[in-house]
């Protein structure tokens, strides 16, 4: 299986090579182990990589197992909202009946170069696997119509380099709708992964999501965020940390308590007599989240 969440975008080539040594990027090595082994797959290899198109690069993590389809399409789908990416893609081998391929050849030289060469030969989408001297170029053809140019595209290098190939499944998972805003195109797209999981048929997919994303997803995307100080301070930049008296925090904060809750919630205000289990936890995250700061 192949799984690549890509992590960082509006990059160039060289921005996407200089993002694989990222804390952003070792964060999420970190959040896929912790996927992998949630799910409950173990054996997976995993390298830095750079998703590139025709006019543009990001950072990106290929990920190989031997795990069934349904659990490696929640790992990518888990990974791919946690990266706010676009789209992720997931790979099985599958020779009997498969119709899309993965591809792969070993390219010399620098990666601008390698990466030119690949325009030329009509390449536009591919990942790059940086190694010395070169890089090992890998591709997911879904209709397997673009294997004649990847084997022109190895025989640059020597006509004795192999492209190496096989025939499976492969699914493309994510926003394909270019209109609107990028956020709105994420936005669209973490929808898509949302439903995945929902309806993934992996046990206990839910909870494991829920544990997942309470662990992984930076402070400012979890519920309850904009009730913390914190989420002033990023609105107003002209506030500055210990510049405010505490009275005076919380009164910004009930100014807008009500307007926030009514968003997360469905409620106005929360007390002894309306609250429920998930409104507990909701303020249980918060208090969390303001421990923390």
């Amino acid at each position: 299986m192949f799984v690549s969440p890509s992590v960082k975008s509006n990059l160039d080539l060289k921005g996407a090579e200089k993002e694989l040594t990222s804390r952003q990027q070792v964060r999420l090595r970190a959040a896929s182990a912790d996927i992998w082994n949630r799910v409950g797959v173990g054996n997976v290899h995993e390298v830095n990589a750079i998703g590139a198109w025709k006019d543009g690069a990001e950072n990106t993590l290929m990920s190989r197992s031997d795990s069934d389809w349904n659990k490696n399409k929640l790992a990518a789908v888990m990974k791919g909202y946690i990266a706010d990416q676009k789209a992720v893609i997931v790979f099985q081998q599958n020779d009997a009946s498969g119709k899309s391929s993965l591809t792969q050849f070993e390219a010399k030289g620098k990666l601008a170069k390698i990466a030119k060469n690949l325009a030329d030969d009509g390449i536009e989408f591919y990942t790059l696997v940086p190694k010395e001297g070169g890089a090992t170029v890998y591709m997911v053809d879904f209709n397997g119509d673009m294997l004649d140019k990847m084997h022109g595209a190895a025989r640059r290098y020597g006509d004795d380099n192999k492209l190496y190939y096989q025939f499976g499944d492969a699914e493309y998972i994510g926003n394909s709708d270019e209109s609107g805003s990028d956020r709105e195109q994420r936005d669209r797209a973490r929808e898509i992964y949302q439903g995945v999981i929902d309806q993934s048929p992996v046990a206990e997919a839910k909870s494991i999501w829920k544990d997942v994303r309470d662990h992984w997803l930076p402070s400012y995307e979890a519920e309850g965020y904009d009730l913390t100080p914190t989420a002033i301070i990023a609105e107003n930049p002209n506030i500055k940390k210990g510049s405010v008296r505490k009275e005076e925090a919380a009164k910004m904060l009930n100014a807008r308590a009500g307007e926030i809750l009514q968003r997360d919630l469905g409620m106005k205000y929360i007390d002894e007599d309306n609250h429920t289990p998930e409104t507990d936890e909701y303020l249980a995250n918060v208090i969390m989240m303001e421990l923390r700061e």
